[in-house]
């Protein structure tokens, strides 16, 4: 059974919800803490010179005062006294109170001080609660791991807040969590006091929630959730909750849940909500699925490597909610287009730099790409290239395409969806004669050839949302022309403004070339500048969209094809661009004249319109309304979904996450794990200020350089720049070769590497990601999810100083207590170093200024260090640091930290290792191409042009480096045709725009073709 997960619904806009009563008593309880720690002392301070006594402070004196009678000021002086002392005592009640909120203890009872420290108690709590809000932008969720339940029965969930018939007062009552609720606050609701919130903990723990959830962090609940109240006083109240976490908040608020994309067949399986308004009795399911990856040609398989304990595990802060289950497939295809532009600018990579990262701020985003659309990605191009397939074998015999209304997507097969009786190729294997499915797993070449670049026949598709069994539902808008969302404003809103990114990223939107985003989601500007256009005018808007499809019908106006999706998948019509409109439903009048042509002329147009609300003005279409319990319903299609959405912020980091991967500018590499100590940067290259400008006429100290001899000798034998060489072969002084450390371990962990056997561990990841154990681990100990702990090890290798229990949870979206578990099998694989028995990743010391637990391997060999150990070396032999570098080279296997799981990797957002060891890669070899041409070393440059090029296969260097060495073979025509072929690149978008400095060295050696060249 494939795990569900919960799809994105009304949970996360819960945020904002308080209680008048409780805002009502918090501002009351803040004013009076106030008036307490402010006004008391000031008041007594005011009145420090009324009623002064006059006394002669000796024992005589005093008695003298106490004898004779009492004026007034005797007493007010002891009443300032009293009250000097009540403000002392309160004071020291409540900032005992807040001390203990903030460690989130009970704070410890003072003999005799029991009322003002019941004060104190109230009044922060009050405060607090004041306080308390649901969930944050970047929420942290817990993850279903079963079948949605019925709730409990009505009598218990009708009236939520009264305990029902049949409860005795002995007995836990019932409790439903409603909007703006948190453990703390129902504690204090309802048991009176606030910090009796682990009692709840506790007592509902073992409750299975809708979507099959359990309560396992005092943090998260999620409204509908049944939660047991005890009736009667404790002597536990003091205690903590159960589970320890670091991650927890003073104040338990409730957090939102969201879609976690399940890996299967490449698919999406998003599952039941965490809410249900109107939920269907089901079997339960294991309390834990088991995992699955993509297996040949999309098959599911079990995956032995995935973590099987998700079940617990708590949902990182920088997960987009609306980027996760259903809303994968947006993630997908926004990771797609990611990829694109960044392999785009690693076209535009100088020697010595690398690309630019994006903003900070946008972290978060890159990290939900990677863990929620990477997965699904294959899924992605495998719905856009069988639909072409497809498409392309039905217009080859001659037959017109059927009406796609929409498609479904379940656990490992595609199911298309007419909207009148028709027909499809072989092995589509026909359900009705309106249903159609097809096996993921399917060899696409059975349904027919591809045409790379050809057009898409149904671009309009857009994702709706999950059904009750986890079956993704995308419609085609332009099956229906005008598409109408009511209900709930600001569901409808986040539904529509995931359609609009969504055509604007997906490989069969890709003709769609005009989105009309009218007077609304302008945060959308800029996700795609040759498609997205944002309005303020409708009529500008109308005429717009009044070209477009004008344009549309008149190129069609001779072809016999009833519908466009047919004409647009002729080879003789013209290139036939579609057009997307999203507005308001008050722009209607305005719009009127487009909707008209679309209603007129139905599916011949290649236009949609979505209106936001109910209009007048329109005719026919379809209809769905997006309801306040986060639900979708579409009466025309019969269905009733768990829709997707995006909020305006989750939208606008995807833009800007986007346009900075539009930027080909380059940055210096940064300094090794934040070590600026560090005397090389992260691609182990040296830092200026230990090198000497390089002289253009040649070094007179053959020594001083890689590269001794003029630039005008290097540049005749190999493909490279004066920039180039002053940037990777500088002159090396004395000073600095002594200060650098002649690393007399290198030789001998070189060996250790390359031995059959070693008694270290060794991680690779200059190419796939592999950790060989070494005589003392235990190779059976890693064996169930070895992709996982492999990854555990990868990224603690990134952390030279350590990493705390909270990166660790952040780096691999996880809870500390299933991390602890985890780092207990890792150590005991790695093992212990025979030599000392010392493990190598030892128990947790507490380094952190936090107190947070840090771990740090040790003793590891690490073909990333030995990289850059051997790199730091060969720039200081001169010429003979080619023989470093080779050996370098000799441990690279592939793209750097390939092979990862497929939910893995968020944290190189964070570090970017990879980048930086590309970087290194394809300068070492470029380095390493020149001084073997130099040499006349031909097997040497072409060895190290090849390794660089399967390496970083989105850069250009490497292939100009195997052109130049090809050429010097005296094989002219070959260095040619590698010539032309990196001119002719393509992308989904057409040629690529390479660099400058690329095209400038193919002309000057002469390795394009004549023709080409006059191009």
């Amino acid at each position: 059974m494939t795990k569900p997960t919960p799809p994105r619904a009304m949970t996360q806009r819960v945020s904002t919800g308080m209680t008048l009563r409780r805002i009502l008593a918090g501002i009351a309880a803040l004013v009076a803490l106030l008036a307490l720690m402010v006004g008391m002392p000031l008041l007594l301070w005011a009145v420090r010179d009324i009623g002064t006594l006059h006394i002669e402070w000796t024992v005589s004196g005093v008695w003298r005062a106490l004898l004779r009678p009492d004026d007034g000021t005797l007493f007010l002086a002891l009443f300032k006294l009293a009250g000097w002392i009540t403000w002392a005592i309160l004071v020291t009640s409540i900032v005992l109170e807040l001390v203990a909120r903030i460690r989130h203890v009970r704070a410890p009872n003072l003999r005799g001080l029991g009322i003002p420290q019941a004060l104190a108690r109230s009044l922060v709590t009050a405060v607090a609660a004041l306080f308390l809000t649901t969930g944050g932008q970047l929420p942290t969720i817990p993850v279903a791991t079963a079948d949605p339940v019925p709730p409990p029965p009505a009598a218990a969930s009708a009236h939520p807040h009264t305990p029902q018939p049949g409860h005795t007062t002995r007995g836990p009552q019932h409790y439903t969590v409603r909007k703006g609720d948190t453990l703390s606050g129902i504690a204090l609701d309802k048991l009176g006091d606030a910090h009796r919130y682990p009692e709840i903990f506790r007592a509902s723990r073992d409750i299975r929630q809708p979507g099959g959830h359990r309560l396992t962090d005092p943090d998260v609940i999620d409204i509908g959730w049944t939660l047991n109240l005890p009736s009667t006083p404790t002597t536990t109240t003091d205690r903590k909750p159960d589970r320890e976490d670091h991650h927890q908040t003073p104040d338990h608020r409730t957090r939102s849940t969201t879609p976690k994309p399940t890996v299967g067949a490449g698919t999406i399986t998003p599952a039941t909500p965490s809410t249900q308004p109107t939920p269907q009795p089901t079997t339960a399911a294991p309390s834990h699925a088991a995992p699955t990856a993509p297996g040949p040609n999309g098959s599911t398989v079990s995956n032995p490597d995935a973590p099987v304990a998700d079940a617990d595990e708590g949902w990182p802060v920088w997960l987009l909610t609306g980027l996760a289950g259903a809303g994968g497939i947006l993630a997908g295809t926004m990771w797609l287009a990611l990829r694109r532009r960044r392999a785009l600018q690693s076209h535009h990579r100088r020697p010595g730099f690398m690309i630019a990262p994006p903003p900070a701020d946008t972290i978060p985003v890159e990290k939900t790409l990677r863990h929620a659309g990477a997965p699904i990605a294959h899924l992605i191009t495998v719905v856009d290239d069988a639909l072409r397939r497809t498409a392309e074998t039905i217009i080859a015999t001659g037959d017109r395409l059927p009406a796609v209304q929409a498609l479904e997507v379940t656990d490992g097969h595609l199911i298309v969806h007419l909207a009148e009786p028709g027909q499809l190729p072989a092995p589509w294997q026909k359900s009705d004669t309106r249903t159609w499915q097809l096996d993921t797993a399917t060899d696409l070449d059975a349904i027919g050839t591809s045409h790379d670049g050809g057009p898409s026949p149904w671009p309009h598709l857009v994702t709706l949302g999950t059904d009750q069994n986890g079956h993704c539902w995308l419609v085609n808008l332009e099956a229906f022309g005008t598409t109408t969302i009511t209900g709930d404003p600001t569901f409808a809103a986040d539904l529509a403004r995931y359609w609009a990114a969504e055509l604007a990223t997906s490989p069969w939107a890709q003709d769609i070339w005009q989105i009309d985003l009218v007077g609304v989601f302008g945060e959308l500007d800029g996700l795609h500048p040759a498609h997205i256009r944002v309005h303020t005018n409708i009529d500008e808007a109308a005429a717009s969209v009044l070209r477009a499809s004008t344009g549309i019908l008149k190129a069609t106006a001779d072809d016999p094809a009833s519908h466009l999706p047919t004409a647009r998948m002729r080879q003789d019509n013209e290139y036939l661009p579609g057009c997307a409109v999203f507005a308001p439903a008050d722009a209607a009048d305005g719009l009127s004249a487009v909707a008209r042509l679309i209603h007129d002329k139905p599916g011949r147009t290649g236009t949609t319109i979505t209106f936001l609300g109910p209009t007048d003005t329109t005719d026919g279409g379809l209809s769905m309304n997006a309801d306040t319990n986060g639900r979708v319903r579409v009466p025309a299609l019969g269905l009733d979904l768990f829709p997707t959405g995006i909020t305006a912020d989750e939208a606008l980091g995807c833009v800007q996450l986007l346009k900075a991967a539009d930027q080909h500018d380059n940055v210096p590499v940064p300094a090794p794990d934040g070590d600026n100590e560090s005397i090389t940067d992260a691609a182990g290259r040296l830092h200026h200020h230990l090198t000497e400008q390089r002289p253009s006429d040649g070094c007179t100290n053959h020594h001083d350089s890689n590269l001794p001899q003029p630039d005008n000798t290097l540049l005749t034998v190999a493909a490279t720049t004066p920039q180039d060489l002053a940037t990777l072969a500088p002159v090396i002084p004395p000073a600095t070769r002594e200060q650098i450390n002649t690393d007399p371990t290198l030789d001998d962990d070189l060996a250790a590497w390359h031995a059959n056997s070693s008694d270290r561990p060794r991680l690779a990841v200059l190419g796939p990601v592999r950790v060989r154990v070494g005589r003392g681990g235990d190779p059976h100990a890693g064996n169930k999810r070895k992709a996982y702990y492999t990854e555990i090890v990868a990224y603690l290798a990134t952390r030279h100083h350590g990493a705390t229990t909270h990166e660790l949870c952040d780096a691999l979206a996880t809870t500390p207590d299933l991390l602890r578990r985890n780092l207990s099998t890792v150590r005991k694989w790695l093992g212990t170093y025979p030599a000392t028995h010392d493990p190598f990743l030892p128990d947790a010391t507490r380094l952190d200024p936090n107190g947070d637990r840090t771990y740090r391997l040790t003793n590891l060999l690490h073909d990333a260090d030995l990289f850059r150990r051997l790199r730091i070396r060969g720039q200081t032999r001169g010429p003979d640091g080619l023989a470093d570098y080779l050996a370098a080279l000799n441990l690279v296997t592939g793209t750097p930290y390939t092979g990862l799981r497929a939910t893995g990797g968020i944290w190189l957002a964070d570090n970017r290792d990879d980048q930086h060891l590309l970087v290194g890669i394809v300068d070492v070899a470029h380095l390493a191409t020149t001084m073997a041409l130099a040499a006349g070393e031909l097997d040497a440059a072409e060895q190290a042009a090849r390794i660089a090029a399967k390496a970083a296969p989105d850069e250009d260097r490497p292939r100009v480096d195997l052109a130049a060495v090809v050429a010097a073979r005296g094989r002219h025509d070959e260095s040619q045709r590698i010539g032309g072929a990196i001119l002719r690149q393509n992308d989904n978008d057409g040629p690529l725009e390479l660099d400058d400095h690329t095209i400038e060295l193919l002309l000057a050696h002469g390795w394009l073709a004549p023709g080409t060249r006059a191009g």
